[in-house]
């Protein structure tokens, strides 16, 4: 995890769509009078180039197994979002509710072994507190047919869910092991 020193507090969020990501965050917002940081993409790429090069190539390496220019471009689009909520929540605090760890779930495409997520952890800035949102299937069904994900075919959609369940397990055992405090938060409690 990058140190950053006087900056304002921040709260990350990690899950997937539907899994309570923003019902978390409104609930922060107003018991804790945090604001939630949702940007449009713009300037912040060109504000950390560093860590824009380094989600793009990953997402290179790791789109070439499927090998579709649209994935690519789907999984850009989400590291620009990611970094444009960054750079607007390290300088007024609040809550990323798509943050780092989200991107790590969201753009890997193979299993990950523990030793793999904690490089990957400590290269990459977090917020003081994290929250990780748990997966339930019913997540799933956000994605429709029309979503990139589901284009790609059954056998793709299935074996990625399975990959990003064993990714979500082991990214939680390598917080656990860098000792990273979380909070696991569940939509259904």
């Amino acid at each position: 995890m990058l140190p950053r020193k006087n900056r304002p507090h921040v709260i990350e969020l990690c899950g997937l769509p539907g899994t309570g990501k923003t019902t978390c965050a409104r609930s922060l917002e107003s018991e804790k009078e945090f604001l939630s940081n949702r940007i449009q993409k713009g300037i912040a790429v060109c504000m950390h180039p560093a860590l824009f090069s380094k989600g793009f190539i990953h997402i290179i390496h790791e789109s070439v197994r499927t090998g579709t220019a649209r994935l690519v471009r789907y999984k850009i689009s989400l590291l620009c979002n990611t970094l444009s909520q960054y750079h607007r929540v390290i300088q007024t605090g609040g809550i990323l509710d798509e943050g780092f760890l989200q991107r790590i779930l969201s753009l890997l495409e193979e299993r990950r072994d523990t030793s793999d997520m904690k490089c990957l952890i400590t290269s990459l800035p977090l917020g003081e507190n994290i929250i990780m949102v748990e997966i339930q299937e019913a997540t799933f069904q956000r994605y429709t047919k029309k979503h990139i994900r589901r284009m790609l075919g059954d056998a793709y959609f299935t074996e990625w869910k399975k990959v990003l369940k064993h990714n979500y397990i082991t990214l939680k055992k390598a917080l656990d092991e860098l000792s990273i405090p979380y909070t696991v938060y569940n939509k259904k409690t």
